[in-house]
């Protein structure tokens, strides 16, 4: 933990800018805070304390994918929520030993269509990393997410932040890729969080020679999907239909 009063804060669009090459789910717009409302975002905090707003959402998720339990849709919902939150943090906290600030409070959303949901950073804001300042700023929002799609959807909190294991897993593989001098950095961030609660026991990390991801000990039930099988990661087993043979 940083000593001897408050670490010091500096811009934190820089950062954001250079870890969006990483991909679409790192990409976040940025802006003065009073540009806002006006170009209709809404701060994170707002997507889950509305609950129309999630349930909206989830019952068009359930119509697009044409499934009867709700719980897979809600799955699939808050995996999309959890990468885009989880994959420009631990990416600015991996290749730049930064934490971005205040993230209930400066992180915005708006409305989507389908796909990775858009997100834009009130005047972003970084300070050093220290000890905890990761798990902290990682489970408040998600934690806030996982309370309010468990409040429209009877879905089991272990395995929702089993998803949000997944994006970690996710960053990994992308980072052991494409800034692979930073993998050994993402693998000791990756494992300090998955140490502690409530990650504890949702997953752990694989290293190999080519990269390094996060195995889950969870499902995340998109296999229920039509014609879908399990993911790359799953605890049943990469790439097999559930209640079949071979």
């Amino acid at each position: 933990m940083v000593r001897g009063g408050h670490p010091p804060v500096i811009g934190g669009r820089a950062l954001l800018t250079d870890v969006a090459h990483l991909g679409r789910a790192f990409a976040v717009e940025t802006g003065p805070r009073h540009e806002a409302e006006l170009a209709g975002w809404r701060p994170l905090t707002a997507l889950s304390a509305d609950p129309a707003v999630l349930g909206r959402a989830l019952g068009a998720l359930v119509d697009r994918l044409g499934v009867t339990d709700r719980r897979v849709a809600a799955s699939v919902l808050f995996s999309g929520l959890a990468a885009r939150v989880v994959a420009p943090v631990l990416a600015v906290a991996v290749l730049h030993d930064r934490l971005l600030v205040a993230l209930p409070d400066t992180l915005h959303w708006r409305a989507w269509d389908g796909g990775l949901m858009p997100l834009w950073m009130a005047d972003p804001a970084s300070v050093p990393m220290g000890d905890d300042r990761l798990h902290e700023a990682l489970v408040e929002p998600l934690g806030a997410l996982v309370a309010a799609v468990r409040a429209e959807c009877s879905i089991s909190q272990r395995l929702l932040w089993g998803n949000a294991v997944a994006a970690v897993g996710g960053v990994l593989r992308v980072i052991s890729r494409e800034r692979s001098s930073a993998r050994d950095r993402a693998v000791s961030c990756a494992e300090e969080l998955l140490a502690r609660p409530p990650w504890a026991g949702t997953g752990r990390v694989l290293v190999s020679p080519t990269g390094a991801t996060v195995a889950r000990r969870t499902c995340c039930l998109v296999w229920r999907l039509p014609g879908a099988t399990t993911c790359a990661d799953c605890v049943l087993g990469p790439g097999r239909r559930p209640g079949t043979t071979g």
